[in-house]
């Protein structure tokens, strides 16, 4: 039996992911939070980082990806916890 990396179903996932996160940042940002903690799958975080992270810099905003502890992310379940920080 041939198995085979259904790349576009990823790449989906990636672009769900990175937009669900974009959407709550905007969100908070709306609301007055400068802060926002969000869980990416394990397998994927590193791309929906690059992803936001390229966003934001093409619209000029202002941003870290925050430290929690010594780490940039946290293990929780299947996920990574990131912290997602606008400057002014």
């Amino acid at each position: 039996m041939k198995i085979e990396l259904n790349t576009e179903a990823r790449d989906k996932r990636i672009n769900q992911h990175y937009h669900d996160a974009l959407n709550k940042i905007s969100s908070y940002a709306e609301q007055g939070f400068d802060l926002t903690e969000h869980i990416f799958p394990k397998d994927i975080y590193e791309e929906v980082r690059t992803k936001l992270g390229d966003h934001m810099q093409a619209f000029n905003i202002k941003f870290v990806w925050q430290s929690i502890g010594n780490m940039n992310s946290v293990a929780v379940g299947e996920g990574r916890l990131m912290r997602f920080k606008l400057l002014s």
